[in-house]
């Protein structure tokens, strides 16, 4: 067999390889399957709506460490793309590793692909991984565990499967069944954000709500409801609990129920 020619090698190793064989996994617990792979930095597109991390002081900082870290040992953790298109990939989280990979100059990324997601799955992907990432405030998890909540608000009403309490709105004596689904899943999106909000008044949906948070998460219903109690402080309060100034059991005092 001839042997390549080095204008040959470096086009095979600029060439970004098929995914990788092997069984698709459930991503971050959830119910949404994907595979490896390795993409071109260039075909990936950031995501249209909020970012995958809270921007904060000292990000600049942490990429070039993180720049330093993959150069030493390589990149230890995929990022997650979803497939838009052919050749087009829209960053759901890593959005720090691969600011990295840039500034070392690599042109692919290791990475875990799924294809299209709807907003909600993409939306709970990312508050998932925001949780478990390690360093995190309290005030970044409660804003991640209420974003799941809303997310679980429609399932957990569907559970009950009772008429929905007087504090509900719109969708008081209400019962979440399939037909009531199909509707809101044609509604508008602000339609839909004020379904979920309204239905989360229901402290029984509440409380369905906060135990699927809790095993998507692996934590107690207790984690699930601490951050809660903080998305209930005033502005003064949480600025606290960020601090460190304002422990979460006296936090809990202030408002004894979710």
């Amino acid at each position: 067999m001839a042997t390549k020619t080095k204008r040959e090698a470096k086009k095979a190793a600029d060439e970004t390889p098929a995914a990788k064989p092997g069984p698709q996994a459930p991503i971050l617990g959830l119910a949404i399957e994907a595979e490896p792979a390795v993409v071109r930095i260039g075909w990936i597109e950031d995501p249209e709506l909020a970012p995958d991390r809270m921007l904060r002081p000292g990000d600049e900082e942490a990429i070039e460490g993180l720049a330093r870290s993959m150069l030493e040992v390589g990149q230890l953790q995929p990022v997650l793309l979803e497939r838009i298109g052919k050749d087009r990939y829209r960053r759901v989280f890593g959005r720090r590793r691969i600011a990295a990979a840039q500034r070392l100059g690599w042109t692919t990324i290791n990475a875990v692909v799924t294809p299209p997601l709807t907003a909600d799955q993409r939306r709970d992907v990312v508050a998932v991984e925001n949780i478990q990432r390690q360093g995190l405030t309290p005030v970044e998890e409660t804003l991640a565990v209420g974003d799941l909540m809303r997310h679980r608000a429609i399932p957990a009403a569907v559970q009950l499967a009772r008429p929905l309490g007087p504090e509900c709105g719109a969708y008081a004596g209400k019962v979440i069944d399939s037909a009531l689904v199909m509707d809101l899943q044609e509604a508008s999106s602000p339609a839909q954000e004020a379904a979920k909000h309204d239905v989360l008044l229901d402290p029984r949906v509440r409380a369905r709500a906060a135990e699927q948070v809790a095993a998507m998460l692996g934590k107690t219903v207790a984690w699930v409801l601490d951050r809660l109690y903080i998305g209930r402080l005033g502005e003064k309060s949480r600025r606290l609990v960020h601090e460190g100034k304002l422990p979460l059991t006296h936090a809990r005092g202030r408002y004894p129920s979710a």
